[in-house]
């Protein structure tokens, strides 16, 4: 068989309520010329039975099987089995839209420098309100995004074409296990440029599994770890990207506070805190708030994404 030119890596963990419906969005894409590997990270539910079934009828399907190994090493898996010049990230639980790698696929024509493509996405809350999410104002002119990506990650996994020569050495780095991805883009946008299509691609699912967000301390271990990692990687790395590291140990020092005001340690969540009301007014009110307690915060969020998410 020809190689194709793009290697779509579905990662997949007892998946069967939604996995269906993500391989057939990436089968009805307009771009034809790609292969679909799912990496079965040792699920336990009926996902194997569902993506076999979908094999038998579109040979573009590879199943493969590994004991539970976390989401990083299933990606990895997939790109060592991968033969696609290009590869497209894909969650078990998200959607493409049919135009999205055709479009993508278009700009990587026109720019040998692009590393990594990514879209903007619609995300699905509770399986009822869409929300679009746009990325665009944070893409410059020069297509060099490594210092705003080092403030805040922006670029939705699931919608992420990456040259696979561009690919750093390690890949997924497999000590990581939330911000993986987030990870292997800073990385990427390091050496490379990236680009961006001002149009939803792809829908999220936003559903309690996949409330990575709610694991503050996680966050903030894996982003120490981050710092440094990208210390010894790369030379003065703290002293070039000075305020760029400041906000992002900003984000860290948030993370432990509202782990600390979770665990009913208010005093220490405040100790975080204190040191950035000046830099950051949202500080201010998530400070005030601690000396509530923390289903406050619950509340106070719940009634900001009603208002006006």
């Amino acid at each position: 068989m020809n190689k194709p030119l793009v290697s779509v890596i579905i990662p997949l963990y007892n998946g069967e309520k939604f996995i269906r419906q993500t391989i057939q969005s990436a089968l009805k894409q307009t771009f034809e010329d790609f292969e679909i590997i799912v990496i079965d990270d040792g699920s336990t539910d009926n996902s194997s039975k569902i993506v076999k079934e979908l094999a038998k009828k579109d040979n573009r399907i590879k199943y493969i099987y590994q004991k539970n190994k976390g989401v990083s090493a299933a990606r990895n898996k997939g790109i060592e089995r991968s033969r696609g010049e290009y590869l497209a990230l894909l969650d078990a639980d998200d959607l493409w839209f049919p135009q999205k790698l055709e479009k993508q696929m278009n700009l990587f024509k026109n720019n040998e420098k692009l590393g990594l493509v990514f879209s903007d996405a619609l995300y699905l809350q509770h399986g009822v309100k869409m929300v679009t999410r746009m990325f665009g104002g944070q893409i410059p002119q020069t297509r060099k995004v490594f210092r705003k990506l080092l403030r805040n990650n922006f670029i939705p996994c699931f919608t992420a074409v990456i040259k696979k020569k561009a690919l750093p050495k390690d890949w997924f780095d497999e000590r990581l296990g939330m911000v993986e991805e987030y990870d292997l883009f800073l990385r990427i946008a390091k050496n490379w440029e990236v680009d961006h299509i001002s149009k939803p691609l792809g829908v999220y699912r936003m559903h309690p599994d996949n409330y990575t967000t709610k694991n503050y301390e996680k966050s903030f271990i894996e982003g120490e770890y981050l710092l440094r990692k990208y210390n010894i990687l790369f030379a003065h790395f703290e002293q070039q990207y000075a305020r760029e590291v400041a906000a992002f140990k900003r984000k860290l020092d948030y993370f432990r506070a509202i782990y600390a005001w979770k665990n009913e340690r208010g005093v220490r969540a405040r100790k975080y805190l204190r040191k950035h009301l000046f830099s950051d007014v949202r500080l201010v009110v998530v400070y005030t708030l601690t000396f509530f307690h923390y289903e406050t915060f619950e509340r106070a969020k719940a009634v900001y994404k009603k208002l006006f998410v």
